[in-house]
């Protein structure tokens, strides 16, 4: 019924494999789906029903429902339907306006698939398609203290609703992490809107913390602010 991975270098507990796979069997089709992480360092070797990890201890686990992959040219149609649906998300036109239409968000996810400085991560479902993705980069600046001359940069990360509190934007997190340490990247930044408390709420339990206030207006909400002010100053010293 289950494949199993056979390796000459290990051998299993009968009985850790069989409870292994009761666990599985009684699993809740409504829990959380298993996610599998994006890495470049551990060789995939799939088997029917169960999927095995080969690294330096064998680790056996039931087959994804999502996994973690880099993004290509193929998964840019849906990556664009997504930022489209973080833009309404968000709905602040005067801050983060829309970057133009279909085709030029296609065109400018294209120029940073060829950028190296930058990284871009899809979650994908085995029934559902791409439900969430990740971009993010590399600054280098110029600082005196080396440690602060290469900054990671979280730009975007969306994951549709039907797929939230379920480890998916962690894993995207965790995926583009994983490239920051291997470029030694010791500090990352990232902007958020103040009024989108779920993605704040996130960031924080992640270690982020705010330290830039960004603010928006527009010309005419400041120009009729500084008229009351003006008056209300002359009033009081009349």
């Amino acid at each position: 019924m289950f494949g199993v991975c056979q390796t000459s270098n290990y051998q299993y507990d009968l009985l850790k494999i069989i409870g292994q796979v009761l666990e599985i069997l009684s699993a809740s089709p409504k829990s959380r789906p298993q996610i599998l992480p994006y890495s470049d360092r551990e060789p995939r070797v799939r088997s029917q029903g169960l999927i095995c990890l080969i690294s330096q201890t064998q680790i056996m686990k039931p087959a994804p429902a999502i996994e973690i992959n880099p993004a290509t040219g193929l998964h840019l149609p849906e990556i664009v339907t997504l930022k489209q649906k973080l833009d309404k998300f968000h709905d602040l036109p005067g801050l983060w306006a829309p970057e133009g239409g279909r085709r030029q968000d296609l065109a400018r996810y294209r120029k940073m698939l060829r950028q190296p400085s930058t990284k871009m991560f899809v979650a994908e479902s085995n029934s559902h398609g791409i439900v969430g993705y990740l971009t993010g980069t590399i600054q280098t600046r110029r600082r005196q203290d080396k440690e602060y001359r290469r900054v990671g940069m979280i730009r975007e990360v969306f994951v549709k609703g039907s797929h939230r509190r379920r480890g998916v934007g962690t894993a995207l997190v965790e995926a583009v992490v994983r490239v920051f340490e291997r470029r030694r990247v010791k500090h990352l930044s990232l902007r958020n809107a103040i009024a989108n408390r779920l993605a704040n709420d996130f960031w924080e339990g992640l270690s982020f913390k705010p330290v830039l206030y960004t603010g928006s207006t527009t010309v005419s909400r400041l120009t009729g602010a500084l008229r009351g002010k003006e008056l209300r100053r002359r009033k009081r010293h009349r």
